[in-house]
This record gives C-alpha cells, structure tokens and sequence, in this order.
C-alpha cells in the first residue's frame, strides 16, 4: 500500500509474488519515482531457484507477436543450437543457429517475414540434448 499522497516519512514495505520466474538464479531490482520525477534504482538482488537439469523455454514473449519474439532458454549447460520454427501443418518456415549459455539465455528471433497465422517454435541443441517447444502466434 503506498503513503497518502505518494508521500512517507516512515519505512513501507512491499512484497511481490513472481508467478513466472526463470529457473536457476533471477534477478531483481526496484525502480523508486518520485513525485518530482527524479527515480533510484535499488541494489540487484539474485534469488536462485532450482537447479536446471533439462533445456525449456521459460518464457516467450510477445505473443503474439508482429515482428519478433524474445525467448528465455535454460539450460543446464553452454550448447550450440538450432531455433527452428514450423507451421502448424509440420511445414520448416523458419532456421537459426544461436549459442545458449548455461543458465538463462535471452535469445531474438525475426518474425516479420511469417504469414499471420499459428506456429511452433523449438530449440534443438547440436549435441542432442533434451529439445523445447512453444507455440506463438504472427498478426
């Protein structure tokens, strides 16, 4: 709950819950804005999670999407892999070859030249690893 006004001169405390958090260690911090405008960044803090043990998409996002999504890949370990994105009929429209770091990689993947439509998006490592899948949506 915030003072009245958007004023305090007493400490207030705040609690968040993160319904989506990445797995292995995330990482948070506030942004503070004052009335005036000005605004202070608080110190990050990592909160570690589970240990990743398999490769999954952890989020994606816009979706849907009319130019581009971002991907959160964990894995357990560094991998060289493929993003490859299908039609819903099995149909390849899509090929990239990208480095995933152990832990949480942010990956984009250009979407802008895909018809509207419904697609699947998976994430195959080289060396065989375990393999994710995420459908998406292009308007």
């Amino acid at each position: 709950t915030k003072a009245i006004n958007g004023n305090s001169s007493s400490i207030l405390n705040y609690q968040y819950n993160d319904t989506k958090p990445f797995a292995g260690t995330t990482y948070y911090r506030l942004k503070q804005i004052d009335k005036n405008g000005k605004s202070i960044l608080s110190n990050i803090i990592a909160i570690k999670g589970e240990k990743i043990t398999t490769l999954s998409i952890s989020d994606v996002y816009p979706n849907p999407t009319t130019t581009s999504l971002n991907l959160i890949i964990s894995s357990p370990t560094n991998e060289a892999a493929s993003i490859v994105v299908t039609d819903v009929t099995g149909k390849l429209v899509k090929t990239m070859q990208t480095q995933i770091n152990s832990g949480n990689s942010s990956i984009k993947v250009n979407v802008s030249n895909l018809s509207k439509g419904t697609y699947i998006l998976k994430v195959l490592c080289k060396n065989g690893c375990n393999s994710a899948a995420v459908k998406f949506v292009k308007d």
